[in-house]
């Protein structure tokens, strides 16, 4: 970031996209936050695992797995569903 006087706003959305509840740690997540805009150029081996929410749409799902397997190898796809037998959610392999 240049140097420059963040606004509050900016300091407010930067807490709140870095920030994650500890009960999800085991996620090993990785944000990446920029403020330029456009491709972000990152090693392709880098990424092993693409993750769905509960509702992401299909075409979407299908445009990141096509986009994915174009210029990845070994990518992993998986979708959260809800947990049949706990209040919680549960990783289903596409």
């Amino acid at each position: 970031m240049p140097n420059r006087q963040v606004t509050f706003a900016e300091a407010l959305a930067l807490r709140y996209l870095r920030t994650k509840c500890p009960a999800w740690k085991y996620e090993q997540e990785a944000r990446i936050i920029r403020q330029e805009h456009g491709a972000f150029k990152f090693q392709s081996v880098l990424l092993t695992e693409v993750r769905f929410g509960l509702r992401t749409a299909r075409a979407d799902i299908d445009l990141v797995v096509k986009l994915a397997q174009s210029y990845c190898h070994g990518v992993k796809f998986s979708q959260m569903v809800p947990d049949e037998t706990e209040f919680r959610f549960a990783k289903e392999a596409l």
